[in-house]
């Protein structure tokens, strides 16, 4: 371990390199205490992402998991960490134009510039896994979908500064959900919606569906208008 110390409201433990961030800190919710934890690390070797893909970890970029015990439905969670990584971005930024792609990848001018993972623990306890291209982005090459980071759209910022300020977006937005419910992240997540109201093709479990993207109902599933009816997609992949 690099450092321990606390960063915002939560006990930051950071460290040099970890095979992943979240198997580090769900091995760590067996003696979780009640204390919020963000671990990061400097090199992650074995990062994943959803749909069990890996996630390319490279030096400079921010990899971290956070463990709590969220009071909130799993599915809330998910548009809560992306409007918090949006909300960040566009505070350390200016000039972006930033996007949330169904249903938590943020992009930046339609290239993804984070990912997030999230994963049952012990002891009723999350682990939120996110990882952010603050100083690189892999080749295309080596990606399903265009990639960014921040330095190369102009922006350098340090891990420690993007953290900070997600935690205090993410604390923001956690007890704004709980006192107002899912509809009040709703309506932020909405604004940053990718390609709303706009036609899209959906990867649902292998087969493409396409129509008009309508929003997100209460329980964050996707609403996708064709012809005169309006199906919910639960799980899925937004294409274009």
């Amino acid at each position: 371990m690099i450092a321990e110390r606390l960063l915002e409201n939560w006990l930051w433990r950071d460290y040099q390199e970890v095979d992943s961030t979240n198997n580090l800190a769900k091995a760590q919710s067996l003696a979780f205490d009640g204390r919020p934890v963000v671990y990061t690390a400097v090199v992650q070797t074995a990062g994943r992402g959803r749909l069990g893909r890996s996630w390319i970890s490279r030096p400079g970029n921010l990899f971290m998991s956070q463990l709590f015990c969220p009071r909130l439905p799993v599915s809330d969670l998910v548009f809560i960490t992306s409007v918090s990584v949006a909300e960040t971005i566009a505070g350390l930024t200016s000039g972006l134009d930033i996007a949330i792609k169904w249903p938590n990848d943020v992009l930046i001018a339609g290239a993804k510039i984070c990912g997030i993972l999230i994963e049952s623990a012990d002891n009723e306890t999350v682990v939120i896994g996110t990882g952010v291209n603050l100083v690189s982005a892999p080749p295309a090459g080596q990606l399903i979908y265009p990639a960014a980071d921040l330095r190369s759209l102009g922006f350098d910022i340090s891990r420690e500064v993007f953290l900070a300020a997600y935690l205090r977006h993410f604390d923001a937005n956690l007890e704004l959900c709980r006192r107002q419910g899912f509809s009040a992240i709703r309506k932020t997540w909405l604004k940053y919606a990718y390609r709303l109201g706009k036609p899209v093709k959906i990867n649902h479990g292998g087969r493409v569906l396409e129509g008009i993207f309508k929003g997100i109902d209460e329980q964050g599933f996707l609403l996708l208008k064709q012809d005169e009816k309006t199906i919910k997609i639960t799980v899925g992949d937004l294409l274009a």
